[in-house]
């Protein structure tokens, strides 16, 4: 019975480590967005330069970003 208990406790911590170490692998979400996001000002200010949009939307938009 003492045997049982053992083992039980050894498996708790088991699971337990395992646990820590997978949480500490995955960067956060945030974390990982951050590092290749562009800013909402920039890809508009690419689209009106590739030509995408026209004057009157890119100042439109623009607007309506420095409000939010």
């Amino acid at each position: 019975m003492f045997r049982w208990a053992i083992i039980g406790v050894v498996v708790v911590v088991v699971i337990v480590l395992i646990s820590i170490l997978t949480k500490k692998k995955q960067p956060a979400p945030t974390e990982q967005a951050d590092d290749n996001a562009e800013s909402a000002m920039d890809i508009l200010k690419k689209r009106y330069a590739n030509g995408e949009i026209s004057t009157e939307e890119f100042e439109q938009r623009r607007r309506t970003l420095e409000r939010n």
